[in-house]
C-alpha cells in the first residue's frame, strides 16, 4: 500500500506561497517603475495615434476638389491674368520662337558627341561616335527618339572631324 503523506519541504513553500499572496493582496499600489513605463509608452501610443490619422486621415476623409482644376499642361497666361495684363502685350501673349539656323544646332549638338576613338579600316580613316564607327560620308543620327537630328560626318583625320548638317559645317579638333 502506498501511504500518502505530504513532504515536509512542500508544505512549507505552499504555505509561504499563500502568505506572500495574502500580503500582496493587503498592500496599496503605489507607483513603480512598471507604471512609469506603461505611462510612457501609452503616451508614444498617443503620438503614433495622432501621426497616422494625420496621414491616414487625409485619404479617408479627403478635401474636396476646387470647381474649376488648373490645365497641368497648359503653361502660360491663365484668363483671370489676361485682365491685368497692359492693352499692348494682351495681343502677343506667345512670342514666337526666333529660328534656330543649322551652325547653332550644330554647335548645340557637338558638345553632346562622344567621340572615343579612331580606327583604320580598308585604308581608311574611321572615327568611333556614341559607341558607332563612322567614315566620310556617314550620317549619325543624334537628339531624343521623337525629334531626331541626322548630322553627316564630312571628313575625318588625325586631329580634326568635320560634321554638316545641310549647308553648315562644324570642326571639332581630335584630342585622343
Amino acid at each position: 500500500m502506498i501511504s500518502r503523506r505530504f513532504h515536509p519541504g512542500l508544505a512549507a513553500s505552499l504555505a509561504l506561497l499563500l502568505a506572500v499572496t495574502a500580503s500582496a493582496q493587503k498592500k496599496d499600489p503605489a507607483p513603480t517603475a512598471l507604471t512609469d513605463a506603461l505611462k510612457k509608452v501609452s503616451g508614444r501610443y498617443d503620438r503614433t495615434e495622432a501621426r497616422i490619422q494625420l496621414i491616414v486621415g487625409r485619404r479617408l476623409d479627403p478635401q474636396p476638389l476646387p470647381a474649376s482644376l488648373p490645365n497641368p499642361f497648359y503653361r502660360g497666361v491663365e484668363p483671370s491674368e489676361l485682365e491685368t495684363l497692359p492693352e499692348a502685350t494682351q495681343g502677343e501673349l506667345a512670342p514666337a520662337a526666333p529660328d534656330i539656323s543649322d551652325a547653332d544646332t550644330l554647335a548645340r549638338v557637338a558638345p553632346t558627341l562622344r567621340i572615343t576613338g579612331l580606327v583604320l579600316l580598308n585604308q581608311q580613316l574611321h572615327v568611333t561616335i556614341n559607341s558607332t564607327t563612322c567614315k566620310a560620308g556617314d550620317v549619325i543620327a543624334v537628339g531624343g527618339k521623337d525629334t531626331p537630328i541626322f548630322i553627316q560626318v564630312r571628313h575625318v583625320t588625325n586631329n580634326q572631324l568635320t560634321l554638316a548638317l545641310n549647308d553648315a559645317e562644324l570642326t571639332i579638333p581630335l584630342k585622343l
